[in-house]
């Protein structure tokens, strides 16, 4: 009898063990993608030294600041391409096109996981490469990002962790893309938020400024985030095939950017509200 029981429960550790093994990757495609992880990353270092002489020289900004403003040069730039290309992708390429329109109208059945996409094959590295630099550079500066700089950190770690593996296995890349495309409403946040205080101007252009973030974030980001809860168990079966790992990490990560949407939303309104109570009758 202890025999046995002994081996019930190796071999229930043995199907743990098998269930959630690790994904297995292609390692010639992972290592090309760290490549140009750690190329992009040199190459947004590289541009930030480059903005840091720009604003030292042709801007009276207070110096503790200079990091931010030429960190938030490059988050507009990346922001504008990696924006507009993944929403091309996710409205235009197939099978993502489909998924987006059964999403959009609640379907039962909505197949988010399957799908490879050229255009996030290019963006990936471009992105995380982004990240890798954004992240030493919140480590180096600290009021960069401010008050929200340990969620930031913490979103970018586990987005160069969670993505590449989804893009390898090509498992849930419309996600990927969908978060991505989000990104249009950031060069409309960096002009409202930071460069149009930083330089000091105000009245028409810091309303109409902070009137279109409202607009452009509640439409690329708030809009979509019972979609893409809705999408998620929707899509339960096609998640079957998925290594196990990948599907749990998925599920556990996935509803996590909606969230932050709307409550960087309600924190947009009630900045909003308070300077229109700041403003003089």
């Amino acid at each position: 009898q202890l025999r046995a029981g002994v081996q019930r429960l190796l071999s229930s550790r043995q199907i743990m063990g098998t269930a959630f093994a690790l994904p297995v990757l292609d390692g010639k495609a992972a290592l090309e993608l760290a490549r140009g992880i750690c190329s992009y990353a040199f190459a947004w270092g590289l541009l930030h030294v480059g903005l840091l002489q720009v604003v030292r020289r042709c801007f009276t900004i207070p110096a503790i600041s200079h990091n931010d403003w030429a960190n938030r040069v490059i988050s507009t730039l990346h922001a504008a391409a990696s924006g507009s290309a993944c929403s091309w992708a996710l409205l235009s390429d197939e099978p993502f096109r489909s998924a987006a329109s059964s999403a959009v109208r609640f379907s039962q059945n909505v197949d988010t996981v399957h799908g490879d996409s050229a255009v996030l094959e290019m963006i990936l590295p471009f992105t995380l490469g982004y990240f890798t630099y954004d992240c030493i550079l919140m480590a180096l500066d600290r009021e960069v990002y401010g008050n929200e700089g340990a969620l930031m950190l913490m979103h970018h770690i586990v987005s160069l962790i969670v993505w590449p593996v989804s893009c390898l296995q090509k498992a849930g890349s419309f996600y990927v893309l969908y978060f991505l495309a989000a990104e249009v409403s950031t060069p409309i946040l960096n002009l409202a938020a930071f460069f149009l205080p930083k330089h000091g101007m105000d009245g028409m252009p810091q309303t109409l400024a902070g009137v279109l973030l409202i607009l452009t974030f509640f439409a690329a980001r708030v809009v979509p985030a019972p979609m893409i809860l809705w999408s998620l168990w929707a899509s339960q079966h096609y998640w079957q095939d998925v290594n196990a790992l990948v599907r749990v990490t998925a599920m556990a990560t996935i509803p996590i950017p909606p969230l932050l949407f709307c409550r960087w939303f309600v924190k947009i309104l009630v900045g909003a509200l308070d300077a229109l109570k700041q403003k003089p009758d």
